[in-house]
């Protein structure tokens, strides 16, 4: 307190006494009031007259979050033997308090304004006697204030270290006390309502919200802000619908001036649990309330719609508030700004606002059981495709089985494929049935989010790496119908920095030994902190070195990553390593340079992402899977990365990339063809998979997307680069899917597929029409035996088509490293061609087509 205000006992009598300004006058005519700011909270003295201090002036602040308010003039006036006085006590909002005594006329000074001078003829003792009573009076009201402030604001400093501590209960207790003692105080109540709200009291947190706006705090402050929304969050976890919906409307017409949008939520709730509980009257009410503007946006329409999907309540219903929604959207009014870029990007932000509703309303169909075209727009919207798929999970014994991704290897070596999900393994019995063999074969799955099968010791059997946080788990394959953990011995005994997501396997450097690299994701405790990436060199005896740094893979900047993927994109027989990473984090192109080196050329080769503008140029996207292929049947490998990109942000964020291999000529460049392909945006894409489904010769594309109502995505190849979806008329649709891997489980020559998922993983057949086929499966007994990283060339007739052999892509799946052609209506021979490795080749001519055939390196 600056020394001007410091208030000075006398004779237990508080005085404004200041000895440094007035020494020889204690007693002057006029008055001196002290009031607070928020922003500084000093003490700015106003001059009544020309004293600057007064009898009995003091003053406490405690502090507030809220804001200040306005002093009432109130007080007591006293006029006696010439001397007028008012004695002063406001209460400043705050906790402040501000106390004063005003007088007119002094000895020294003469009389104050208004003040006949008639009456300052009387006697000293009369005006001095009324002037010390004054004070007297003053002394104890400030003492008394000083004893309250001081207990409101221990209270008030102990309720919050409590809080903080999160000792509610305790913490509450204390705010109660500050609250009694001062009812206005905002701090006090602003607690009071988030504890209550913490402590599942909402109709109590309610009551607070709507006090705190009594006392002139606005419910677009962030802390009135923050306990609505912990109020709403909490209400909305109640089992008991009932309750639920008695609290909603406590809320409604309890606080005022709710935001339109929380209005909307609270009564799509209210329609939704009294639709749900039978209360049809109650439900009328309010769905008139709700549309009673006839202009009702497209936004309100889908807050209605979702409600009903999560009561599951009205679903027909909601699929008409879906589709109405996307009317009113398209419908919107745009006004140009100005600036053509800006207005592509807003009409680019637009389109994809749909497909977000284009999702729920997919799911609202499915849901429903809507699969008449003349009710389903996207079945009257997609044509016949060549292939449909049935979904045989429940059939082949693999219903609920929880895994985000799947892996495909034969493990036991019988000619079937089989599978493994969250390192639980499920033996292929007969091409049609799967048999869980995980604790016979003495695998010990524990938190393992993904899984690779590779030969990592080339003795013919395939191991099994399981990928957990901290630690991978290496086992190996005994031959003999068991599995041992090898993951010290074999150098692997790693503790990770954070979740090895992107694990994939490739003989990077010809020698014959399957060479690991493992990304990294952000560590739980550290969200959007990179990690390093992770390098490890097979010596070829069944042991692996850390050459992350050697390699320069892992001696530059972390990443938090998410996925990665092998493939030689520009022919050099050396294969290069596409690293996808989240966080709007730019990617990477690791150029093969031979040696065990390797450059990251995503920048000069134009597929490090799309950089952002302004203060977003270092934004990039959220990549979650690259994964490569030949789209265009032109030998050069073409690359898919697939992002999560929420609409509202793709003026900055990426969303799923298609680029197509500019080839040679053009320095290997890369360019994004993903608006002119045909493919939609979905906004939670997980992971791209290629697969020739329908055997026309043409790798398909199929997207799958995270969270309950995202549907998969399959596109048929139509050519020119350009495809067309056919998920729903081909029955391949499913919901919240995340890791796919294809194979042929049957060996009849299409393609199946496993699905990874939170909520199960999915397995569906292939009923491809009568199409020919080859399959091709490598055998190295001089190399990796497998024949991971070689190139499969197949000409037949008119096509030519290349497969890569691969051992883990995208975001850690895995699917067959039997390479697949589909051939068409071809009827002749097929020449093949396998480049190994080490780069070396060996052609197989003239060879019969409609059939597997295993081709031994020479």
């Amino acid at each position: 307190m600056p020394l001007a205000m410091r208030p000075h006992s006398v004779g237990g009598v508080a005085s404004g006494y200041n000895p440094v300004q007035f020494p020889r006058q204690p007693y002057v005519c006029g008055a001196s009031w002290a009031r607070t700011t928020q922003a500084t909270t000093s003490r700015n003295v106003m001059h009544w007259g020309p004293a600057n201090l007064c009898i009995g002036h003091a003053l406490r602040w405690v502090g507030t979050s809220g804001l200040p308010e306005d002093d009432d003039d109130a007080g007591t006036g006293y006029e006696a033997a010439g001397v007028v006085a008012r004695v002063r006590l406001d209460r400043g909002g705050q906790g402040g308090y501000t106390l004063g005594v005003l007088w007119w006329g002094d000895p020294a000074c003469g009389p104050g304004p208004g003040v006949p001078k008639e009456q300052t003829r009387m006697k000293k003792y009369r005006r001095w006697l009324v002037a010390a009573a004054l004070a007297v009076c003053a002394g104890r009201c400030w003492a008394g204030t000083r004893l309250t402030d001081d207990v409101v604001g221990a209270a008030i400093r102990e309720g919050r270290e409590l809080y903080q501590a999160g000792k509610l209960e305790p913490a509450l207790a204390r705010f109660l006390e500050a609250a009694k003692l001062s009812p206005e105080n905002k701090i006090a109540n602003h607690y009071l309502g988030r504890i209550y709200a913490r402590l599942r009291r909402f109709r109590e947190a309610v009551d607070t919200l709507r006090r705190l706006q009594g006392l002139g705090v606005s419910l677009s402050h962030e802390d009135m802000q923050f306990t609505l929304k912990l109020v709403l969050d909490g209400v909305l976890e109640l089992q008991d619908l009932k309750q639920r919906a008695d609290l909603l409307i406590h809320v409604r017409e309890t606080i005022q001036g709710l935001p339109l949008q929380v209005e909307r939520e609270v009564d799509a709730h209210l329609m939704a649990i009294y639709a749900k509980i039978g209360e049809q009257h109650l439900h009328d009410v309010v769905k008139k309330r709700y549309f009673a503007n006839p202009a009702v946006p497209g936004e309100a329409y889908f807050t209605a719609a979702k409600t009903n999907l999560i009561y599951d309540v009205n679903l027909p219903q909601a699929a008409s508030y879906f589709e109405q929604a996307l009317e009113a959207l398209k419908e919107r009014p745009f006004e140009t700004t100005g600036n053509p870029d800006r207005d592509a990007a807003i009409l680019r932000q637009r389109e994809a606002e749909l497909t977000v509703v284009e999702d729920f309303l997919a799911y609202t169909y499915n849901a429903a059981s809507i699969l008449e075209p003349t009710r389903n727009r996207f079945l009257a919207a997609e044509p016949n495709p060549k292939t449909t798929f049935a979904d045989i999970t429940t059939a082949a014994g693999l219903q609920g089985v929880l895994s985000g991704r799947v892996a495909v290897g034969d493990f036991d070596g019988d000619g079937l494929e089989d599978l493994c999900a969250a390192g639980r393994v499920f033996k292929n019995v007969d091409g049609k049935t799967f048999k869980e063999v995980t604790k016979e074969i003495g695998v010990e799955p524990k938190d393992v989010a993904a899984a690779l099968w590779l030969d990592y010791d080339n003795d013919g059997q395939l191991d099994l790496l399981c990928a957990s946080f901290p630690k991978v788990r290496l086992w190996r394959n005994t031959g003999k119908g068991t599995f041992e953990d090898v993951t010290v011995g074999a150098g692997l005994d790693y503790a990770f920095p954070g979740p090895p997501e992107a694990i994939a396997a490739c003989d990077y450097d010809g020698d014959g030994a399957l060479d690991l690299f493992i990304g990294c994701f952000e560590h739980p405790q550290q969200p959007s902190v990179g990690q390093p990436s992770f390098v490890f060199h097979n010596n070829g005896k069944g042991r692996f070195a850390d050459v992350s740094k050697s390699s320069t893979i892992g001696g530059v900047q972390n990443f938090c990553t998410r996925g990665a993927a092998w493939g030689d994109f520009n022919n050099d027989g050396r294969p290069d390593l596409y690293v996808a990473n989240y966080r709007l984090q730019p990617n990477q192109l690791w150029v093969n340079q031979g040696g065990g080196r390797f450059l990251d050329e995503a920048l000069a080769l134009g597929v490090r992402g799309i950089p952002g503008q302004d203060k977003f140029a270092q934004a990039f996207g959220h990549s979650v899977a690259p994964t490569w292929g030949d789209l265009d049947n032109d030998g050069n490998l073409d690359l898919i990365v697939t992002n999560v990109a929420l609409w509202r942000y793709l003026d900055f964020a990426d969303p799923t990339l298609v680029y197509r291999n500019e080839g040679k000529g053009l320095g290997w460049r890369f360019k994004d063809i993903a608006r002119d392909s045909g493919i939609r945006h979905q906004e939670m894409a997980a992971e791209a998979g290629l697969c020739d489904v329908d055997n026309d010769g043409d790798l398909d594309l199929l997207l799958t997307a995270v969270y309950k109502e995202r549907p998969t995505a399959l596109y048929m190849n139509v050519g020119a680069n350009k495809f067309q979806p056919v998920t729903w008329r081909s029955g391949l649709l499913a919901f919240n899917t995340w890791g796919q891997a294809w194979f042929d489980k049957d060996n009849d020559g299409d393609m199946d597929v496993a699905l990874g998922s939170a909520a199960g993983i999915r397995l569906f057949e292939n009923k491809a029409a009568d199409t020919a086929w080859l399959r091709v499966q490598l055998l190295d007994h001089r190399g990796n035996r497998q024949g991971i990283g070689s190139r499969v060339t197949v000409v037949a007739g008119a096509l030519t088509l290349i497969r890569e052999i691969t051992c883990g892509t995208g975001s850690t799946s895995q699917s067959s490293p039997i390479a697949h052609f589909g051939l068409g209506s071809h009827k002749g021979t097929a020449d093949i061609t396998v480049r190994w490795p080490d780069g070396t080749e060996q052609r197989v001519a003239a060879t019969p087509i409609n059939r597997l055939v295993k081709i031994e390196r020479k």
